[in-house]
């Protein structure tokens, strides 16, 4: 995403060593000129993205990243942006005989909107963290876990 313009994006799958699109489109985004030697450039870029690339959500103080952050987690997961409000926590159930896991995506927005929370059962892919698009009915972590362990009984 620029800076200034959340909707000026590069779309793609990336990691901290590459970014899995083709190569003009990358050049293009970054407003990069033809290279003589693309795998070379490539490579150099990657490495020297990697380094950039935060090791962990942001946090409130900077309200643009941290709207950037909600924003790209909620396109991904066809999440209405504006539901992103603290609800509850529950266990997935089974379907079919078939037990149900939290998304990546619930787990990326569960990390920034339920930081304590989402550290105690982060390993616990059964637990799913639940949202609402109402700031008014949005609870606390503390709330949220209380009511969750009297209904878990």
């Amino acid at each position: 995403m620029r800076v200034g313009n959340l909707d000026d994006c590069l779309d793609c799958y990336a990691n901290s060593k590459m970014i899995f699109e083709r190569y003009g489109k990358i050049r293009e985004f970054f407003r990069v000129g033809t290279q003589p030697d693309i795998n070379c450039w490539i490579k150099s870029f990657f490495i020297v993205l990697g380094k950039h690339i935060p090791t962990k959500a942001p946090d409130n103080r900077d309200k643009g990243e941290h709207d950037a952050v909600i924003r790209t987690i909620c396109y991904h997961e066809n999440r209405d942006p504006n539901r992103i409000y603290r609800s509850h926590i529950f266990r997935n159930g089974k379907v079919n005989k078939k037990q149900k896991y939290r998304t990546e995506y619930n787990a990326q927005l569960a990390a920034v909107r339920f930081s304590h929370l989402y550290q105690l059962y982060k390993t616990d892919k059964i637990v799913s963290f639940a949202f609402t698009d109402d700031f008014s009915k949005e609870k606390s972590e503390e709330e949220i876990l209380e009511n969750f362990c009297k209904n878990d009984k």
